[in-house]
């Protein structure tokens, strides 16, 4: 069944005012790597909560363009009752990709050869969409 909204009163949309999402209390730039080779989209939410005594938890995320937005959103629904959910307000910080989509595409061939070497011969990898994710990934698998 396909949504279908009711035109019968206005007969359009065209009225409707529409604007962007944005997350409230949360910021986003762009850094260059070192080498000035990659660029990285950095996003951080700083919680409206005052901080407790030992300061801010900081929870650092990779693949930031498809969680950020998940992560924030539980970080600041459970740290509205740490009492009752053991999480504490938190600053989360989000690395990304300046694009639009959920995740970089990998060309496995772009990496330096002694990283390519470390990539198991595991139909599971080809779900991996970002460098720092797969290895990461090929850095666990190894130790096992």
């Amino acid at each position: 069944m396909m949504f279908q909204p009711d035109l019968t009163a206005s007969g359009s949309l065209e009225h409707i005012a529409r604007s962007n999402v944005e997350i409230p209390h949360a910021e986003q730039w762009t850094m260059k790597s070192r080498t000035g080779h990659h660029d990285y989209q950095i996003m951080v939410f700083k919680p409206v909560e005052p901080p407790p005594p030992s300061g801010y938890p900081v929870i650092y995320l990779l693949d930031a363009n498809s969680v950020f937005g998940t992560m924030v959103e539980a970080v600041r629904v459970q740290g509205r009752r740490p009492e009752k959910t053991g999480a504490i307000p938190a600053i989360i910080v989000g690395i990304g990709y300046p694009i639009a989509a959920p995740f970089l595409p990998i060309d496995t061939m772009t990496l330096p050869q002694k990283q390519r070497r470390n990539i198991p011969e595991n139909p599971m990898v080809h779900r991996y969409r970002n460098k720092a994710a797969l290895m990461s990934s090929c850095a666990l698998l190894k130790k096992s």
